[in-house]
């Protein structure tokens, strides 16, 4: 039986394929679904955002996906990077006119909102915030993702009720080595412990932000924690999810989240693709 999407058209679930978008700040992630669940995934720089750019990225990830463009149905779209937002419309449009479904603008996200003005919201966070509860029983959650931003969101039953937004680790050390002259730019990944001092400058600055993050992290989940009455669970997400909790093995200290996983917006999307069937 045909079943209608978000804008009423009447399409077969079962042959169903929908490309699914989530366009950050540095990244843009994909996801191809077919039937109920994804067959196949990608991410890529975000790069330029030219209209051409992603057109050569999206033709790129469904040819290694074995997916015709004629194929895709619906997109289901979050962003935070309205330029980008634009590319990929109009790219879409080019490759295989699907209905494209901006979330949340055509695709409300059920949750409650406890946030002023809700509009500022960021789409990311909504759609991850949603992804969690659809996943997780607690009745409180804490979204923790850690990307070019930190965000910190906390969920009770279906209301989103607020959190905090700081620098990431990346961008507080880009930030670090830009303002003072005679700091080299370096990256975080492969921090480790033992807890130790830094022996060289690049050394100071790479074991300060790693492991001062982790720890500054781990104090703010504390507090929250702490005034939240009932059960909770700590969703991790973002790039640098999994290199904070390998810091904090590495430091012999037990996990921060209850489970990471990198692609929740990418999950919070899908459920609400399966919602609209």
């Amino acid at each position: 039986m045909d079943e209608k999407g978000v804008d009423g058209v009447s399409r077969d679930p079962v042959g169903q394929t929908a490309l699914l978008l989530d366009i950050g700040n540095t990244a843009v992630k994909c996801g191809l679904v077919r039937g109920n669940d994804f067959f196949s995934r990608c991410s890529f720089a975000v790069g330029s955002c030219r209209r051409e750019d992603a057109k050569k990225a999206l033709l790129r990830f469904l040819e290694k996906a074995c997916c015709s463009p004629s194929e895709i149905t619906e997109v289901y779209l979050s962003s935070v990077v309205p330029a980008c937002s634009d590319s990929f419309h109009s790219a879409i449009d080019r490759i295989c006119r699907a209905c494209v479904v901006d979330v949340p603008a055509d695709c409300p996200v059920p949750l409650r909102i406890c946030y002023e003005p809700a509009e500022s919201l960021g789409a990311d966070r909504l759609v991850e915030a949603f992804g969690a509860r659809t996943l997780f029983s607690a009745e409180h959650l804490i979204v923790v993702d850690i990307g070019t931003a930190l965000t910190i969101d906390c969920i009770e039953r279906d209301m989103f009720c607020g959190g905090f937004i700081l620098p990431g680790p990346e961008a507080s050390l880009s930030a670090l080595c830009q303002a003072t002259a005679k700091l080299p730019l370096l990256s975080l990944k492969d921090v480790r412990g033992p807890f130790r001092l830094g022996r060289s400058t690049e050394s100071c600055i790479r074991l300060g932000v790693g492991f001062g993050f982790v720890v500054m992290l781990e104090g703010l989940l504390k507090e929250l924690a702490r005034n939240i009455q009932g059960e909770v669970s700590i969703v991790g997400t973002g790039g640098f999810a999994i290199e904070v909790e390998a810091i904090r093995q590495s430091l012999n200290q037990p996990p921060l989240f209850t489970s990471v996983l990198p692609d929740l917006v990418l999950t919070g999307l899908l459920s609400l693709f399966r919602s609209h069937r």
